[in-house]
């Protein structure tokens, strides 16, 4: 009786297919090298705002119903591994500038401060982002200043006089803005920045009756 040789024959076919296939490539051929993803972070702007907003200033301040105009920011981290650093100084800047004048411009910080929920980063710990992390951020614009600390109705155009029983209002045509962001989740690393937000603001002023019966011009703009 013949005896059963399983190992021996499994040994000879494993041999010959390996001989079979090594016509056919090079068995010191390399893996294909590791690619990373051309964006690390994703970054959109957004804002909840009307089309455009109708702000009231009076004089040197503004007078409105709300805490001024949001912006929101939501960072997401599309690296396949976990990153790790210390949180970018500065974090990251929103910038903004008229679009009939870009060089009428203003400039508001990204901070830790202004992240909410998940609270991915702080000045005294590393930052961890883990794949798919993601953050928010609230960005107010309060005081509608340019850089150069000029109000920024100063630079609007007239549009017409109405009244009420009460008031009589300035009204000036809506300046177009634009807005842009970046940041630097963490220090020496990518920089990523967000596409260009356009938004609108109308402002109007409200004069007292005495005031505007004995003159009836609006305030004076800036060229």
């Amino acid at each position: 009786m013949k005896t059963k040789r399983p190992y021996r024959t499994a040994s000879v076919l494993i041999i010959c297919l390996c001989g079979i296939f090594s016509l056919g490539s090079d068995c010191s051929e390399s893996l294909p090298l590791y690619e990373e993803p051309a964006r690390v972070f994703d970054l959109a702007l957004y804002t909840t705002e009307p089309s455009t907003s109708a702000l009231r200033y009076q004089t040197e301040r503004i007078v409105m119903n709300k805490a001024g105009f949001s912006f929101t920011l939501l960072l997401r981290c599309l690296f396949d591994e976990t990153l790790q650093g210390d949180m970018g100084r500065p974090l990251g800047k929103l910038d903004i500038w008229w679009d009939e004048n870009p060089d009428v411009t203003t400039t508001l910080d990204i901070t830790y401060d202004t992240e909410m929920q998940s609270q991915l980063f702080s000045p005294y710990l590393p930052v961890t982002l883990d794949p798919g992390d993601s953050a928010f951020f609230l960005v107010v614009w309060r005081d509608f200043k340019t850089e150069n600390g000029v109000n920024l109705w100063e630079y609007g155009t007239f549009d017409r006089l109405t009244s009420d029983d009460l008031h009589t209002y300035y009204n000036y045509k809506p300046m177009s803005f634009t807005a842009e962001a970046w940041i630097q989740p963490i220090e020496n690393g990518p920089v990523i920045r967000s596409e260009e937000l356009p938004f609108a603001i109308t402002f109007y002023s409200i004069q007292s009756e005495e005031d505007t019966l004995s003159v009836a011009r609006p305030p004076v703009c800036r060229p």
